[in-house]
This record gives structure tokens, sequence and C-alpha cells, in this order.
């Protein structure tokens, strides 16, 4: 691909923009250009305490397809996918999920202007709403979430806190 993308390096609260070569997508692997990404909570009480290690930040994304490895031919959900469709993913869990690795790693943070999704275990899903809609995805989901893990059913009453 012969071109260079930005990433945003954070250790401690200090923030570093750092250029790295983008890579081909290998076997399997989606290379997204970045449209838009959120600033979870999780990544502003990280910054708070001080990231002890430099670390790629950011995983509230939404992005377009600007290439795939071979193999991919379709999104979570089966949906045919190629290069110029807006996906929305969501990454694995644990902390070598997206958002929480190191530059070794170019391009596996939302901060970046492409993210490279490598890992199989995350889900990512064709999406033709609008990229500010496509955003909320990540933090919808978390919602939802713990609504199930709550058993919270129609009609009850919750308090959030």
């Amino acid at each position: 691909m012969a071109k260079t993308g930005r990433v945003v390096v954070t250790h401690g609260q200090a923030f570093e923009v750092r250029e790295y070569n983008v890579p081909d997508p290998a076997p399997g692997s989606i290379l997204l250009r970045q449209e838009l990404g959120g600033i979870c909570g999780t990544d502003l009480h990280n910054w708070q305490k001080g990231i002890e290690t430099p670390t790629l930040m950011g995983h509230e994304n939404v992005g377009i397809i600007e290439a795939l490895g071979a193999g991919v031919k379709t999104d979570y959900l089966g949906n045919p996918i190629q290069e110029g469709d807006r996906l929305v993913f969501h990454p694995r869990n644990g902390s070598m999920a997206y958002g929480f690795r190191g530059p070794d790693e170019p391009f596996s943070g939302g901060f970046a202007d492409y993210i490279y999704l490598n890992d199989p275990q995350s889900c990512y899903i064709k999406s033709v709403k609008p990229a500010k809609v496509g955003v909320l995805a990540e933090p919808f989901t978390v919602g939802v979430h713990a609504v199930m893990r709550a058993g919270v059913q129609l009609g009850d009453t919750v308090i959030v806190q």
C-alpha cells in the first residue's frame, strides 16, 4: 500500500502522534479507514490514572473498508462485504482487545487514521446507518449487555446510577 497513517500513542497522561506504514491486510484481516471514534469511559479512567506503558487506546469506532484480506467475504452476520462498505465492530474482550495494545501493533487502537482488524474473535457488522449512528454501536451494546445480565424485564423499574 505504500502509504502512512497517524496513530495516537498514550503514555502516562501524554499523547503523542506517531506515523506508521499502513499494512496490507493479511488473509482473514480487514483494514478500515477511520470515520469516527468515541472516547469510552474506560479510555478516560485509564488516562486519568496514567497509562503505565505506551498504549493505543480507542475502541468505539466506525470506518470504511479500505482493503480486505484474502478470504474475507462476509460480516459476522453473513452479509456480503466489500471495499467501501461501512463497518461497526466490537473488539474481543480481554486486555489484548483493540484499544488496549501497544505501539508494536500499529492501528490496533481506534485513535488512528486506520484500524487493522486482525482478530478472529472480533465482531464486525456492515452498517448502512450514518457514521454518527454507527459510532454508538459499541457503547449501546454495553448497555444492552447490562440489562441482559441484570435480568430486567419489560415493565420493571430500575435505577441507573
